[in-house]
């Protein structure tokens, strides 16, 4: 008798022991989880900051308008919106120029 509630105390010890393990484990997989997107998210913060970098120096800036809403994942509406205004403006700068050019010629 002794022997089996030996054997009955050592199964719940070693219940505890793998509850015990598994929440350890869950835990564990959270942090590489959160350490692998804090990773994921640095290097297209990175990429963003770059690509805004160009736009903003007023380089490719109709690519770099594709690739910023492709990046911040905005709908189709705004993309369409933005490549409009993107389109506005180059034709406002052209027309300036145009205007400018034929005053000084």
């Amino acid at each position: 008798m002794a022997a089996i509630q030996t054997s009955t105390g050592s199964i719940h010890t070693l219940q505890q022991t793998l509850t015990s393990q598994r929440r350890e484990i869950a835990e564990l997989r959270k942090l590489v989880k959160l350490r692998h997107d804090t990773l994921e998210d640095s290097t297209e913060i990175e990429y963003l900051r770059n690509i805004l970098f160009e736009y903003m120096m007023g380089r490719e800036t109709m690519v770099l308008a594709r690739v910023i809403a492709a990046v911040v994942k905005f709908d189709q509406e705004q993309t369409t919106k933005i490549l409009k205004k993107e389109e506005d403006k180059l034709t406002l700068v052209s027309t300036t120029v145009m205007c400018n050019f034929v005053r000084v010629g």
